[in-house]
């Protein structure tokens, strides 16, 4: 995607290297000239910040096979003026814990012991920090880094060479955005008012033809082979550095980048820049959100663990939960699962008997939601909630035959859970029991993905292939899986950097969009985003965090010979969260950018999200977003609800409750990340939903007309349906997340702007399994509020 310029609103884009002179050159039509002097830039404004002293350069000598692009916001407060606005180019070159998630066995298994040492008492409940446990720049250690750097002119062209000194996890100069009118300098921008750009304001481009609109259309006529060409550079400038990470002077390129402000050339309408604001939706909810699951009644079930002491509140009536084998509190009277309810924004306390630290879990297809396993004496217990007034936890005990504690689950076609792996269990089994499946299975992959003394394939990823097999990824490969016979029938490559991306080295996995539902052979593809580098497990417990993987590898599973495509992230990321978007699009969110999972393992939070945008050429699908003001380490959570927001909570990477003198605080907090398509300007592009209501049945392969209203004006080449099952996400993996497009196009108007799309289910439970599914229409990747569909 190429972030160009518009005139109302102004958007600051970044870009990093001395190349990215060359692409604004591009876009303005290889620059105005001035003064009867060389060629000059027109409205570029140098910028440095105040804080660290680094400039915002474009004259950084960084080969070109170095660089990224992307767009992002700068906070205009934390930058001043370097006077070079009419620089020329120049020809530069192209204290730990320690428990059962990390002590060793000493005999030859070299697998985690889970006996409980215990090192720090229970915060009691009220002992939070009463100014709170976050600062600004995302954790007291990031505030305390110094950074240095000198500016050097280099010749009579203007050429700055920038030398850098600064540590490893000093904060990223990407990390904020200003949006200004074009006629209203802010201080520490200089605009270009003498030759503002002529064109019409909210026009969206960007190199993806299809989704030019308005105005658009016509401009880009007239500058075809300058955008063009730009978007050859853009794809050029996106080539991955994976090969320097952690090189000097190369690891903190992206600190360094160029302020471009519109120049008397450009006549281009632009994509908008990368946004998403935040909001904080409940400071305390009373636990922290280790596993979180979306229900049909628009309610989310959330739960921590037993054994964390205390929480911040009490369970109702004065109930009491009485644990003998709890290795925290034998009696405690404070709830350790809530039920929140996204319309009223409350909090109702839930009760757990037995611990589910840890576990899995997924919906059934009658919508209630089934946990498997836990920790201690709830490692062998299946709980049942039901989304219905007033319900709470039911518990079966011995539920399960083999424990499960950092397993995996999956919904099945025939209407059955898989619960497969978990810490030494090389094995799987089913919920619920039949005279046929009433055991467990061995798994022969679990044991060759186990890595002595890390192990890296716990909460292994797992989805439903569309031909009823499971794509099971575990460590740093993967296999095509059939449960029903227990036969392996398919070995995928091994992931080409050899890395590691499961549990504690973790990463995150998504199943892209299922379409072409009715054809011959649909396709299935996968993405693995982040993890931690091998032999990161041991460097973190010695104190040494690694940086983690900026890398994020696809693959087609359906094809007879899969490869492996690998691509770069602008944000490295462990620990981080994988969700689709109702219209497709993947967000990347949570998590560090060093170390690994588990207690005190991670370091140097990654407050940006990203989006990914699978059908844009590669080198242009990651746009990075507006930041959050909370890190959300280990233990932290994202779902996606019903309105398109996303609900993000948790991070805990303590063995209790501990709110003060740690370097991230136990988080009660729930906040809401709102993905762009929200904002209010798309409103007039919005769909609304009028039939089928909320609830309504539906069978396999059954044709439906969906009628909704948009205000504006339609394209209807840019209208398809997409049918989105909730997930239960935890330790960074969304189970039984699942996006099929089910229509695109036939759409017809009915009324005053009310218009039909027809769409045709699912044909079978192996594409769709049956249960409760979130649809949505989408105009112009713009998504209404969705709808409670039952698949059956």
């Amino acid at each position: 995607m190429v972030a160009i310029f518009v005139r109302e609103p102004l958007h600051v884009v970044s870009v990093d290297s001395i190349n990215a002179i060359d692409a604004v050159r591009c876009l303005h039509g290889r620059g105005p000239k001035r003064d009867g002097g060389g060629d000059k830039l027109g409205g570029i404004t140098l910028l440095r910040h105040k804080k660290t002293n680094l400039p915002l350069s474009p004259r950084i000598r960084i080969p070109l096979k170095y660089t990224q692009w992307r767009s992002t916001e700068i906070e205009h407060t934390e930058y001043e003026e370097i006077d070079v606005a009419t620089t020329t180019r120049s020809g530069g070159e192209g204290g730990e814990s320690e428990d059962e998630e990390d002590e060793q066995e000493s005999g030859d298994e070299n697998v985690v012991e889970e006996d409980m040492e215990e090192v720090e008492k229970p915060v009691e409940k009220g002992n939070k920090s009463a100014e709170g446990p976050i600062s600004d720049s995302g954790s007291e250690a990031l505030k305390s880094e110094k950074v240095e750097s000198e500016l050097k002119e280099e010749d009579d062209q203007g050429e700055i060479d920038v030398e850098e000194k600064q540590k490893s996890d000093a904060p990223t100069m990407s990390q904020t955005i200003v949006s200004s009118d074009i006629g209203n300098s802010e201080p520490g921008i200089k605009f270009d008012l003498e030759n503002p750009l002529p064109v019409a304001s909210k026009v969206v481009i960007d190199c993806n033809p299809k989704r030019m609109t308005g105005d658009g259309k016509k401009q880009i006529g007239e500058n075809e082979k300058v955008i063009e060409h730009a978007c050859k550079v853009v794809d050029e400038m996106s080539k991955p550095i994976s090969e320097v990470q952690n090189k000097e002077p190369y690891a903190h390129a992206h600190k360094l980048a160029l302020l471009a402000v519109v120049g008397s050339c450009g006549r281009t309408p632009s994509l908008a820049a990368a946004a998403g604001p935040w909001d904080v939706l409940n400071s305390d909810i009373g636990i922290s959100a280790m596993h979180m699951q979306l229900l049909n009644n628009d309610r989310v079930v959330i739960f921590d663990r037993t054994d964390f002491g205390k929480s911040n509140l009490s369970l109702p009536a004065g109930k009491c939960r009485l644990d003998p084998n709890d290795t925290a509190l034998t009696t405690d009277c404070t709830a350790h699962s809530v039920e929140y309810d996204v319309a009223t924004d409350t909090i109702r306390p839930l009760m757990v008997l037995t611990d589910v630290w840890c576990s899995s879990g997924g919906v059934m297809p009658d919508g209630r939601l089934i946990q498997t396993g836990g920790f201690n004496d709830g490692d062998h217990v299946v709980r049942v909630f039901r989304p219905c007034s007033g319900c709470d936890w039911e518990e079966i005990d011995s539920g399960l035959i083999q424990r499960r504690w950092y397993a995996t689950n999956h919904l099945l076609p025939d209407g059955r859970q898989i619960i497969i792996g978990g810490r030494r269990q090389f094995n799987y089994e089913f919920y619920p029991k039949s005279s046929s499946a009433s055991r467990s299975y061995n798994l022969p992959f679990l044991v060759e993905t186990s890595d002595p003394k890390a192990e890296n394939n716990l909460y292994p990823f797992v989805f439903l292939n569309v031909d009823g097999n499971l794509f099971i990824f575990a460590n740093n490969r993967a296999i095509l899986f059939d449960y029903s016979k227990g036969a392996v029938v398919k070995s995928y490559p091994e992931m080409p950097d050899g890395n590691p991306r499961n549990y504690p080295s973790t990463g995150s996995a998504a199943l892209l969009p299922l379409k072409n539902l009715k054809g011959a052979a649909t396709q299935a593809e996968v993405l693995v985003c982040g993890g931690a580098p091998k032999e990161s497990y041991a460097s973190a417990k010695n104190g040494n965090f690694v940086g983690a993987l900026n890398t994020c590898g696809r693959i087609k599973i359906t094809d007879p010979n899969p490869n492996w495509v690998m691509e770069t992230m602008p944000l490295a990321r462990v620990m981080g969260d994988m969700l689709l978007l109702p219209n497709g699009n993947v967000l990347i969110i949570n998590g560090g950018s060093a170390g690994v999972a588990g207690w005190e393992l991670g370091r140097n939070p990654v407050l940006n999200p990203i989006i990914y945008r699978p059908d844009n050429p590669i080198g242009s699908r990651f746009e990075v977003q507006n930041p959050s003001k909370i890190p959300r380490m280990y233990h932290s959570t994202a779902i996606l609800l019903r309105d398109g927001r996303v609900l993000v909570g948790g991070s805990n990477p303590h063995t209790y409750y501990n709110f003060t003198g740690v370097l991230f605080p136990t988080e009660l907090s729930l906040e809401a990340f709102f993905p762009l398509y929200l904002d209010s300007k798309f409103d007039n592009l919005r769909p609304k939903i009028i039939t089928p209501i909320s609830k309504t049945n539906l069978g396999y392969d059954q044709r439906i007309r969906i009628q909704f209203m948009i205000s504006d004006t339609i394209n209807k080449n840019l209208v398809y349906v997409t049918m989105v099952a909730p997930s239960f996400n935890t330790h960074s993996f969304s189970m039984n997340q699942r996006l099929l497009v089910i229509s695109g196009g036939n759409v017809s108007l009915v009324g005053k702007s009310t218009y039909e799309v027809g769409a045709i289910t699912p044909g079978s439970g192996n594409l769709a399994p049956s249960g409760y599914y979130l649809v949505f229409v989408v105009h112009q990747e713009i998504p209404s509020e969705g709808i409670w569909v039952q698949i059956q």
